[in-house]
């Protein structure tokens, strides 16, 4: 599938989905789309607003530590089996600058740590997220329909009628 571009930060954003199994690129930061129930979470950071959680990667972190991390200080959020869906980059003033988004669910849900800057947390719904969410645009919402229609964000495990062979399709 081809993802709009966006203008951001000085230069254009791009997303590419990943096909099942494969490996993410390297990049600076990660982001994810986590899924509880149905809904997706959402927190309220300082200088940005309503957005998923994520943050750069810190000195000797694999991606996944970076996902992981940053979910529990920005949302109090522990994951389950997080998955790459694909990859940010921008051209631009910004080019090369690169940011993995993973897709995963919520195993566990924890009080905001305190000295974080996420202001709060909540789960929103399909139809609530582009009213409240930073800069929304096409491309933010063809990515979240991808999102959407990952087995991690069914309202129940039993909801779950693709299996992880049928995730590569959607990269094409």
């Amino acid at each position: 599938m081809l993802y709009p571009t966006a203008e951001w930060e000085g230069g254009t954003l791009r997303f590419d989905c990943v096909s099942a199994g494969e490996s993410p690129r390297a990049a600076a930061a990660a982001l994810a789309l986590v899924y509880r129930n149905g809904r997706v979470a959402v927190s309220d950071i300082e200088g940005r607003g309503w957005c998923i959680p994520g943050g750069r990667i810190e000195e000797g972190e694999s991606l996944e530590e970076t996902v992981r991390r940053e979910c529990y200080e920005e949302a109090g959020l522990s994951l389950d089996r997080p998955r790459v869906l694909g990859h940010f980059t921008w051209s631009g003033e910004a080019a090369g600058y690169s940011v993995v988004l993973y897709v995963a669910r919520a195993s566990a849900e924890s009080e905001l740590p305190p000295g974080f800057e996420s202001r709060s947390m909540r789960w929103m719904t399909r139809d609530e997220v582009p009213a409240h969410y930073y800069r929304w645009n096409p491309l933010l919402s063809s990515v979240f329909a991808l999102g959407w229609d990952q087995p991690e964000a069914a309202t129940s495990p039993d909801d779950q009628v693709r299996s992880s062979s049928d995730l590569s399709d959607d990269c094409t």
